[in-house]
Parts: C-alpha cells; sequence; structure tokens
C-alpha cells in the first residue's frame, strides 16, 4: 500500500490572497483533513500561461508532498491552466483531480472530462463529504453535488441543499502554516509579500440582490430559486475581525467584497455601532446605485470608509435595460454620486464595455460621465462572455461574438481587460481614461468629443489609456512604496525596487 505525506492539496490559481481557497484550507482542516494548499503564482489580470518550467516545478513539488487526491477552483478564464495542470501531473504522478468553481457549474460535462470529480455549487458541507470518504475508501457516489467519473460512466449527484447559517463557517485561514507559494518560479514557505500585516479582505454575505445578464449570481439565482442570497450576523464578521486584529495589529484597510455592502440597513445600522468600536479601521466597499441613500452613505462615512466602488456598466439606459438587465435611471446614478460627492468620499464606477454598444450608447453614456461631480476615478473593462450566462447565449444567437470569445473556449481568453489593439481600434475609449480628473475640464474633454478628436487623431487616442493605466499604476505603486516604508518594510521595498529597475 502506498504511503501518502497528506490527504489533499489544494491548488490556488487565483492569488495567495484569495478568500475561497485560504477558506477551503480552513474548512478541511476543521473536519480533520491533512490539507496543503499550494499558491500557484501571483494574480495578474493580464498574465500569461504558466511555463513549462513552473509546470514541472509545480509537479516536482506535488510528488515531494505525495497526496492522496488534488484539488483546483476553476473559472473559465483559467480553465485552460487548470486542464494543463491536471493533465500533467495526473499523467506523471497518477494522482486525481476534484475541480471546484464556478466552471463546474456552467460547464459540467466539460470539466467531469477532464477531472475525476467535480464539486458543483457550493462545497461547504459536500467537499470535505467527499473528500473524508475519499481518504477512507468508501463508496463517494451518493454525495450531492459531486459528480464522479468512473471509466466512461459519469455519476451526477444532485444539488444538495445550501447552508443557510453562514456563520458557522469557520475564517479564511491566511496564515503560512501547511502553505507553499510557487511565484517567479521559486517555491517558498512564507508569503513574502508584507500586504496581509496591512490589509483584510472579507465577505458578509453571499448573492445579490440583482440579476444582472453579465453575472454569475443570475445564473445562481435561477439554479437555487432565490434562496442563495443569505447574510452572516453582526457577531460573526466582528469576530473575524477581532482575531486578525490580534493576529495581525498593524492592519490598516479592510475590504468587504460583498456584492452590495449596504443591502440590509437594519444589519448595516447594527454593524456600524460595533464596528466603530471594537474595529475602528478604514475600508473599502461595493455599492450599488439603487442602494445609495444620504442615511446609508453617512453611516459608512461615520464608519470610517475609504473608497466606495459603484457598478454604473454602462452609462446608456438603453444597454442596462435591455442588454444588461439593470434598470436603475441615469437620473439616479447622478443621485447616487451627487450624494457620496457630498460625504467626500473617493469612489471608482466600473464600466464595462462591449460589442451590443453602439455610438450612440456611447454618447449617451459620455455625457452621463460629464454630468457626476469630480473627481472619480472610472474602472473599464471588456464584457467578458462566460459560458452559459444569459448575455452569452443572446450574443452568440445574435451572432455579435463567435464561441471562440467565450471564455474557456480559447486560450487567448484570459482575462477582461482591454488590450493596446482593442485601444488602438476603438480610440474613442480614451475618453473613460480622462473623464473624472480633477486637471482634465470636463469642458475640454467635451471640445474634443464633438470636433471628433479621437477620430481625426486614431493613433494618439489610442495610447491615452494605456499611458494613463501606467501612469495610474506607477502612482499607485509609488504611494504603496511610502507606506510601505512608513510601516517599517525596508527590506520588501529596497528588493521590490532592485526588481523593477535592474531586471
Amino acid at each position: 500500500m502506498k504511503n501518502y505525506n497528506t490527504d489533499v492539496v489544494l491548488i490556488n490559481l487565483n492569488g495567495p490572497l484569495h478568500m475561497t481557497s485560504n477558506y477551503l484550507h480552513a474548512l478541511l482542516k476543521r473536519e480533520g483533513i491533512l490539507v496543503k494548499t499550494i499558491h500557484f503564482r501571483e494574480y495578474e489580470p493580464r498574465s500569461e500561461p504558466p511555463t513549462n518550467n513552473e509546470l514541472e516545478i509545480l509537479s516536482n513539488l506535488i510528488k515531494e508532498i505525495n497526496p492522496k487526491i488534488i484539488n483546483i477552483s476553476v473559472n473559465s478564464m483559467n480553465y485552460f491552466d487548470a486542464k494543463d495542470i491536471t493533465e500533467k501531473i495526473r499523467g506523471e504522478l497518477g494522482i486525481p483531480f476534484i475541480w471546484g468553481g464556478p466552471h463546474t457549474l456552467v460547464m459540467p460535462e466539460e470539466s467531469i472530462k477532464i477531472a475525476d470529480f467535480i464539486c458543483r455549487g457550493e462545497g461547504d458541507v459536500y467537499f470535505p463529504e467527499l473528500i473524508k470518504k475519499f481518504i477512507a475508501g468508501e463508496d463517494c457516489s451518493k454525495v450531492p453535488n459531486i459528480w464522479i467519473k468512473r471509466g466512461l460512466e459519469v455519476i451526477k449527484n444532485e444539488f444538495g441543499p445550501l447552508v443557510k447559517d453562514l456563520d458557522m463557517l469557520p475564517f479564511p485561514d491566511y496564515s503560512d502554516v501547511d502553505k507553499y507559494y510557487l511565484i517567479d518560479s521559486r517555491i517558498s514557505t512564507k508569503y513574502e509579500i508584507p500586504s496581509r500585516k496591512y490589509v483584510y479582505q472579507l465577505m458578509t454575505s453571499r448573492g445579490c440582490p440583482f440579476r444582472c445578464s453579465y453575472c454569475m449570481n443570475s445564473l445562481i439565482f435561477n439554479l437555487f430559486h432565490n434562496k442563495f442570497l443569505r447574510k452572516r450576523g453582526v457577531n460573526s464578521v466582528i469576530e473575524e475581525l477581532v482575531q486578525v486584529k490580534k493576529m495581525h495589529p498593524k492592519l490598516k484597510t479592510i475590504y468587504f467584497w460583498d456584492d452590495v455592502f449596504v443591502m440590509d440597513l437594519p444589519w448595516l445600522k447594527e454593524f456600524a455601532k460595533v464596528y466603530k468600536e471594537k474595529i475602528n479601521i478604514p475600508f473599502f466597499c461595493y455599492c450599488h446605485p439603487m442602494f445609495v441613500k444620504d442615511e446609508t452613505i453617512k453611516i459608512l462615512k461615520w464608519m470610517g470608509v475609504k473608497m466606495i466602488f459603484i457598478g454604473i456598466e454602462s452609462g446608456s439606459p438603453r444597454v442596462r435595460r435591455e442588454i444588461y438587465d439593470r434598470h436603475e435611471t441615469n437620473d439616479k446614478i447622478i443621485e447616487a454620486a451627487t450624494i457620496i460627492n457630498k460625504h467626500k468620499i473617493k469612489v471608482h464606477y466600473d464600466i464595462i464595455t462591449s460589442k451590443f454598444d453602439t455610438l450612440k450608447d456611447f454618447d449617451v453614456a459620455l455625457h452621463l460621465l460629464l454630468n457626476l461631480p469630480k473627481p472619480f476615478h472610472i474602472n473599464h473593462n471588456n464584457l467578458a462572455y462566460y459560458p452559459g450566462f444569459k448575455i452569452t447565449n443572446l450574443a452568440l444567437q445574435e451572432k455579435i461574438i463567435s464561441k471562440q470569445e467565450v471564455a474557456g473556449y480559447s486560450r487567448k481568453i484570459r482575462t477582461q481587460y482591454a488590450t493596446k489593439n482593442e485601444f488602438e481600434n476603438n480610440p474613442e475609449l480614451a475618453y473613460y481614461y480622462l473623464i473624472g480628473r480633477k486637471f482634465i475640464p470636463n469642458q475640454f474633454i467635451f471640445w474634443l468629443y464633438s470636433h471628433e478628436s479621437h477620430l481625426k487623431h486614431k493613433s494618439l487616442f489610442g495610447h491615452i489609456p494605456s499611458l494613463f493605466e501606467s501612469f495610474d499604476n506607477n502612482l499607485h505603486a509609488l504611494n504603496l512604496m511610502f507606506k510601505l516604508l512608513s510601516y517599517g518594510e525596508f527590506k520588501f521595498v529596497f528588493f521590490e525596487l532592485k526588481k523593477r529597475f535592474f531586471k
């Protein structure tokens, strides 16, 4: 009988600070399962696929760890990375793989062709159950949410009930215990980037009250019949943050990654009092224009909100209503922006562009953005077409895109960040990088647009987004370096500067 060093290895493809992988580690650990996590590369939105050398190092590390089973959380953007890793390591070492994550939910038939098991939907109960049965050599064939491949046969179990009480779940484990970091082709057992001492990420809820056509929540809403939206108790969230403060006394910023942090006003009021008393750390959160009220933003300001992200997605009411299934008006967006500006809170607006947009839509969108109070920042992305999503089905049906433009169908689709080539082919996108900045007058932007400067000077306008992205990124990096120096992180800053300027 083969001797194993551990029960399961989790391979995380989304960066060491990814909440889900660190949560799964804590979940399995609580169940008494011997678990190791390999954080495979830093998360980079425009990253290239893993090199053969990186895959070889990963394979050798797993051979050394010698687990009984391996898990990867797969989204459609990293599907081919997961496929390559699975096929290489299983082929060389004969270790079975279980896939989880969004891709197994939307593309289960394709996923089970590669993996030996897939976990569809939430794995809070059924993922540990499968692992325990598997390592004990027991029958796994009836575990809810789990599909199993046995030769040519696939056993497909139905969804089990969702966890109703989120407070029963463990907090993510961001420690270095039983963790490996394979970054820049080097293996370390300690995460060398100091950010986790100063920044913490968490969620106080699961799900979203909206059903935007481009979002996973719309698909989940239909699958689970409106039972997916759940909120943690105030005490649970505070307990997590109190523990983190004890572990990292220099904590500076908290990121609440809820889809809509302020959706439950009575909960927010209760939470705000305890947060101010026991935590009192600046934070970031997401809001939705429909939930921005003066009372709500006053509470956030009093709590210490540092920055708010608002999803506008399109400044065109037609695109929002007919394509994105969003029903807020432009007047409501302006009202929300005015309230946030009144309370002097930094704000970022998410904008996505797609082939559904017409020139008229862009014209309407530009006029909306020019009417929002400054300063603000635009986070511009391309629309991501994920398999099985309502908007993807519509785009395919209307022949707006081909299947090769859907994530998980082509190795070229790895990110929704716009490329330099797209900027050059769509020079009007440059306006998204000019708007909202204090030092660029709106009258000047409108003059450029009304004189069709983006058409007359395509080459220049094609370079503007990259220039401003570079400017913003370098400014952010410089600001971060100064902050880290003020925190005493001299060694890290020295090596980062050396890496940047003396490659």
